[in-house]
């Protein structure tokens, strides 16, 4: 048979079908609205009933006139809602909920208004109120008892009217659909097949694919059949499950990585203690040393061991600093500085090693504010590393330090540093891989020069940290031109400037005024030991020691009161570690407020930070400078009352 005659059979069928289904579908459609409105209804009369409970419970609690009076005007609206029922109610079962929920409904009213009598019989004198309390009781217990089946059939009577909806709903249903696909000769029949399509099959395939892209990588598209759309929920699925795969072991990857951090974290600070340690006590005695030679070629001797040893520190310092900017652990501080002598300063540094080459150093400084706010620290260790590195590949001529202003705006200026040198220049390709990590211009110049090949990646890191940069111009056998730039802030007021003391009368100043005061000094190290007693003694103090924390515990408790006018405490150390023994040291009555200042090689600001929440009072890093020492000697002893001046008690 032709497409043709099939078309005009099938609509054939369909005039007629529609003649039928039309006549059912008005039918249907008005007896759907008859349930809806039922439903309605009875989820009304449900609704009053609760109303009416909560006021019947308040008022046995309360006896307050207002919760009857508003309970009786649910009670009426009840009437005129089981009297509208009444009428459109015609089903047996709905009759049958209705005769229930209406007999139950008068019991329980008859037990309310005895209740209410009742109330008002307790108020009338010589009223015996234990009676009319327990008839009370039982009132009210068969009065839940009617309530609970008056709950009941509204319950029931609104799912009655909640089935019916849906019976009739399902009619109608079923009857639009029949009509619809009845109605759609060729193209409604397209139509129907697309919108079950959208529906079955891209609605969840749309649901899905968002809930992958949202994270859900554990949902999973249902893919079952052999069409496209069970292709595309495949490829999905597969999708997903990649994904999940990737980050799973992104998430291995990143705990790895968290963990190889805090292994490095680790182990940065323990080398540097463990190389700050030993330093301590070379620098420590050659200084010693130095303080007591009178033989010329002995003192030569000396300053020759203290420059290689100040330059091995050096090294140590950059291999640390660059390890802490690469794990993230610098911190800047910020404190008043002044830019204009910060040149005058370098130079100064370096003045012994230009003059032994015979180069002038000059500086070139614009006029810039007095006071700005930055880490004069580290800019001192930028700008110096550029400097050392100029005079070091620099035979003959000059070095010239120049300071500029490159911006300014309200809150903050940028400067510009620049270090010219008449050195040995170098090459383009060269200067591309200058400022990586441990890289130099070429393998000669680690023979010829030494080095790291990390001070430039430093002084690059901490411009960066500065909101700066750092770079280099050059011509080959002309000179170079090394610069690095800095936001430093403004800041206001007439500040006093500090004026630096020396470390001779830091020395005169505490023989004179704390000879004689009695330090605890806590340290496992007996070459530092030696150390800190020579140091300490050399300006009149007198030492008492302890090799870990629980010996430094013992002491400071077992001691009579101001025995002890400071502690100095290293951090690592056998048994009790320094923070550990400050946070007990702190708990004793006779520890609460001794100064404790950390000596330790821990230098990273993690470790300061570690020190001050346990308890201590201020930090000198290992090595020891004795300048920083005795500063925080001074400042701290002049907090302390006098202490016992007598020999040592070890």
């Amino acid at each position: 048979m032709s497409v043709s005659a099939k078309l005009r059979i099938l609509s054939a069928l369909v005039a007629v079908a529609l003649l039928a289904l039309g006549g059912i579908l008005v039918g249907a459609f008005r007896e759907f609205n008859f349930a809806k409105s039922n439903a309605a209804l009875a989820n009304t009369i449900s609704d009053n009933y609760f109303q009416r409970a909560a006021f019947r419970d308040q008022y046995f609690l309360f006896r307050e006139g207002r919760l009857r009076a508003a309970w009786e005007k649910r009670k009426r609206i009840a009437d005129e809602l089981l009297s509208e029922a009444a009428d459109r109610f015609t089903q047996d079962k709905e009759k049958r909920l209705m005769e229930q929920l209406r007999r139950n409904a008068d019991d329980a009213t008859q037990l309310f208004q005895r209740i209410v009598q009742n109330t008002e019989a307790m108020k009338a004198p010589g009223a015996n109120k234990l009676i009319l309390d327990e008839l009370d009781r039982r009132l009210y217990s068969q009065l839940l008892m009617k309530a609970n089946g008056q709950q009941n059939a509204a319950l029931a009577l609104q799912n009655a009217t909640d089935e019916r909806v849906e019976a009739t709903y399902r009619r109608l249903s079923i009857t639009v659909i029949l009509f619809a696909f009845t109605l759609g000769i060729g193209s409604i029949l397209i139509t129907l097949y697309l919108s079950k399509l959208l529906r079955n099959r891209l609605l969840p395939l749309h649901a899905g694919a968002q809930k992958i892209a949202e994270g859900n990588l554990e949902y999973r598209i249902e893919d079952g059949g052999s069409d496209e759309f069970s292709d595309l929920a495949r490829s999905f699925n597969g999708m997903a499950i990649k994904i999940g795969a990737m980050q799973l072991d992104l998430a291995n990857r990143a705990e790895a990585a968290e963990a190889a951090n805090r292994s490095k974290s680790a182990f940065l600070a323990n080398m540097s203690h463990e190389l700050r340690t030993p330093m301590n006590g070379i620098m420590g005695m050659i200084e010693l040393a130095t303080h007591r030679a009178t033989d010329p070629k002995q003192l030569d001797w000396l300053n020759n061991s203290k420059a290689s040893a100040r330059h091995l520190l050096s090294i140590i310092n950059d291999i640390l600093d660059f390890s802490k900017i690469e794990a993230g652990k610098l911190e800047l501080s910020e404190e008043e500085l002044d830019v204009r002598v910060l040149p005058f300063n370098v130079c100064s540094m370096v003045a012994e090693a230009a003059n032994a080459k015979g180069l002038q150093l000059k500086t070139e400084v614009e006029s810039l504010p007095p006071r700005l706010l930055g880490d004069s620290t580290r800019l001192t260790q930028a700008l110096l590393n550029l400097v050392g590195n100029a005079i070091k590949f620099t035979r003959t001529g000059s070095v010239t330090v120049r300071t500029v202003q490159e911006h300014e705006d309200d809150d903050s200026i940028v400067l510009r540093f620049e270090v010219i040198d008449t050195g040995i220049g170098i090459s383009r390709e060269t200067m591309s891989r200058l400022f990586t990590p441990f890289e130099q211009a070429d393998a000669s110049t680690v023979r010829s020069f030494g080095g790291t090949g990390l001070g430039l990646a430093i002084t690059r890191r901490l411009a960066q940290l500065m909101g700066g940069d750092a770079g280099v111009e050059s011509v080959v056998g002309e000179g170079s031109t090394f610069w690095l730039t800095v936001r430093l802030r403004k800041t206001d007021g007439d500040s006093p400037t500090s004026v630096a003391t020396s470390e001779a009368a830091m020395a005169e100043q505490l023989r004179e005024l704390h000879a004689g005061t009695r330090i605890l000094v806590v340290e496992d190290n007996e070459v530092n030991q030696m150390v800190a007693q020579a140091m300490l003694e050399e300006i009149g103090l007198v030492c008492d020691f302890a090799e870990d924390g629980e010996v430094a515990v013992a002491k400071i408790r077992d001691a009579p009161p101001g025995t002890y006018a400071l502690a100095l405490m290293d951090m690592q150390m056998p048994r009790m570690d320094g923070v550990t023994a400050t946070k007990v040291i702190r708990q004793l009555e006779s520890g609460r407020k001794i100064p404790i200042v950390a000596m330790t090689a821990n230098a990273f600001s993690d470790d300061e930070a570690r020190c001050m929440a346990a308890g201590m009072n201020d930090f000198v890093s290992k090595p020891v400078a004795p300048d920083k020492l005795y500063g925080a000697l001074l400042k701290w002893l002049a907090v302390v009352p006098s202490c016992r001046r007598a020999g040592s008690i070890r």
